[in-house]
């Protein structure tokens, strides 16, 4: 129980920390113009990451090397990015925002199983395995008694 309360906590966390950048919340304010994608992921649910020059918004600082995960192929168009660190930047469109809102909602999901189903899983783990304990008995004792006569 500890592990999947760790597990929504995380997912909760995460999910909150992507949805700032996704949202517009955190992170500087800028574009990247797209030189390169590639599909990372397989091919029926593809995974793009793209690469291009960053811009901040106020035109103070320019990235070269930066990398962003679209929600789809942006090979030669400019998008609106968050800057998040060192050279990884977030998109801010609203197919961004899927990502961080099905973790929050999965994670929520999770820690709520254990709010309300955790304890009585439990017990009734606990109360299977001392019947199937109880079961065994009575089954050594019969054993011993077919045995003895």
């Amino acid at each position: 129980m500890a592990v999947l309360t760790l597990l929504g906590l995380w997912l909760v966390g995460l999910g909150a920390q992507k949805l700032a950048y996704a949202a517009g919340w955190a992170g500087t304010a800028g574009t990247i113009r797209v030189t390169s994608c590639h599909d990372e992921g397989g091919s029926d649910s593809p995974s793009w990451v793209c690469s291009g020059t960053y811009r901040s918004g106020d035109g103070s600082a320019v990235d070269q090397h930066a990398r962003v995960k679209p929600s789809r192929n942006e090979q030669g168009h400019t998008i609106d990015v968050r800057h998040m660190s060192g050279h990884d930047y977030s998109a801010t469109d609203i197919f961004a925002l899927v990502t961080p809102l099905v973790l929050i909602v999965f994670g929520v999901l999770v820690l709520t199983g254990i709010v309300w189903g955790g304890p009585a899983a439990l017990r009734r783990w606990a109360a299977d395995v001392r019947a199937a304990r109880d079961r065994a008995r009575r089954a050594a004792l019969r054993r011993e008694a077919g045995d003895r006569a």
